[in-house]
C-alpha cells in the first residue's frame, strides 16, 4: 500500500486543492481534475509516495 497525496499548487508554491489523500493499493489509477475555479496558467503538482515527493507540471488552458 502507498500513501498518495496529489496536491496542485500555483506558481507561488501555494496549495490550491487536495485531490486525493489516503492509502491506495499498488496499480494504475486515473484522476480527473476539473479546476473550474482557477485561472489558466501553470500549476505544479506533487505526488507523495511513502514520504518521497515527485513534482510535475500541468498547464491549464482555457
Amino acid at each position: 500500500m502507498q500513501v498518495i497525496t496529489p496536491a496542485p499548487g500555483n506558481g507561488q508554491g501555494r496549495k490550491v486543492q487536495t485531490l486525493v489523500n489516503g492509502y491506495r493499493e499498488s496499480g494504475n489509477y486515473q484522476l480527473n481534475w476539473a479546476p473550474t475555479h482557477l485561472p489558466a496558467g501553470q500549476y505544479l503538482y506533487t505526488l507523495r509516495l511513502d514520504g518521497q515527493p515527485l513534482t510535475k507540471r500541468a498547464i491549464l488552458l482555457r
